[in-house]
């Protein structure tokens, strides 16, 4: 018999042949965190974001304008039922966990996102998430008109003078808003930002175990994703696993035909197969 982790692991693996938009975001971020909790079942957390869906549906009511759906979403996510963030999360390694999220109505801005994408998803509005740099945005579009939610500050809707504001705070005094600052993120990209916080605290925590762990959990949705790939070979060599490490940078070249790291993963490889085993 399956654990429920296992099962969720099973879901994943089936996103390796959907596109894009073919599988549904928070349902997957659930799976990830099912397989990090394997004693919690997704159940709860499913009904959690129904009934999350439906207060936001009798709050707006019918034909929202942008502003109209941007206001539910912070009345009711962020005020109703507290969702948010601060600074103390970034250093909270269950932010990124959603089911640990709904537990405890804070997490970091992409696993906080997933939430808001979800319920406006649910209304028919079209919702993406928005890479800014320095936080992860919302923004919702009915009707040809935009608006911008800030999910880790309870989703205040973002002007573009606060949007301004924060892009220098981050990049500098020099940085002026462009296109650039309001790419998209699909849901594999999502995902993939959401798994990466913990990946990278891993690493800094020289918790390369953990990591690795990630990487895996990345690669069942993800398993094209030649990066992954070759910094699991590096975390195997790290770690005296040459054989795991052998495997995993010859993935990395076969799935990265002209990367800038290929000439190094490639004599690195050929080191590595002529590198005696331990016995």
């Amino acid at each position: 018999m399956k654990t429920a982790s296992g099962e969720a692991a099973s879901r994943l693996r089936e996103l390796r042949d959907c596109d894009d938009s073919g599988f549904d975001l928070a349902s997957a971020a659930l799976d990830i965190a099912c397989i990090n909790q394997t004693r919690k079942a997704i159940g709860a957390y499913v009904r959690h974001l129904d009934v999350l869906c439906k207060d936001v549906a009798l709050f707006v009511g019918k034909q929202p304008d942008a502003d109209d759906a941007a206001h539910a979403l912070s009345k009711i996510l962020g005020a109703r039922y507290g969702y948010g963030g601060d600074e103390s999360t970034f250093d909270d390694l269950n932010a990124a966990n959603l089911m640990r999220v709904i537990d405890d109505r804070m997490g970091l801005p992409v696993a906080l996102g997933i939430i808001y994408i979800h319920v406006a998803r649910a209304q028919g509005w079209l919702a993406d998430g928005i890479d800014f740099p320095g936080r992860f945005m919302i923004r919702i579009e009915i009707d040809g008109e935009r608006a911008i939610l800030n999910p880790f500050d309870g989703g205040m809707v973002m002007e573009t003078r606060e949007l301004r504001d924060m892009l220098k705070l981050t990049m500098g005094n020099e940085e002026e808003l462009s296109p650039t600052h309001y790419r998209v993120l699909g849901n594999r990209g999502i995902l993939m930002r959401l798994e990466n916080n913990l990946k990278v605290r891993h690493l800094h925590a020289q918790r390369f175990d953990s990591a690795l762990e990630v990487i895996d959990t990345m690669l069942l949705f993800s398993p094209a994703e030649a990066s992954l790939w070759r910094e699991a070979g590096m975390i195997h060599l790290r770690l005296d696993q040459v054989a795991e490490a052998i495997l995993a940078l010859e993935e990395y070249l076969r799935l990265d035909t002209d990367g800038p790291s290929r000439y190094t993963a490639t004599v690195l490889l050929q080191e590595l197969r002529t590198r005696p085993r331990s016995k």
